[in-house]
């Protein structure tokens, strides 16, 4: 679960760059970006048939090899970008506002 966490990151970059240099690191440009996203998708493809025996006994190179994709970071970094694009995704969906809409409408007749 830590080693997915660490990627979650990578889909987020190219949407967070301001959120990047808020906690100190420099943006990364969109090419280095890509580079990193296909290292991600490569590392995935590479280990996605591990067996749950070879998964435990791997675990420790594994991990070791994504920290080396995408560096260390902190865990509430990686939670703070999720959610950042959970609520960009959900703002962005036309729908919402009528979603709000009928929501209230629903609660209101309850009442």
């Amino acid at each position: 679960m830590r080693t997915a966490a660490l990627f979650a990151r990578v889909s987020c970059d190219r949407h967070h760059e301001a959120d990047q240099s808020r906690i100190g690191r420099r943006p990364r440009p969109i090419r280095q970006g890509k580079e990193i996203s296909d290292q991600v998708v490569t590392w995935f493809k590479s280990n996605r048939e591990l067996k749950e025996e070879e998964f435990t006994a791997r675990k420790g190179s594994l991990d070791e090899s994504a920290k080396r994709i995408v560096g260390e970071l902190p865990a509430m970094t990686v939670i703070s970008h999720w959610l950042d694009y959970e609520v960009a995704t959900l703002l962005s969906n036309p729908q919402l506002p009528g979603a709000i809409d009928n929501t209230l409408f629903a609660r209101a007749q309850r009442k």
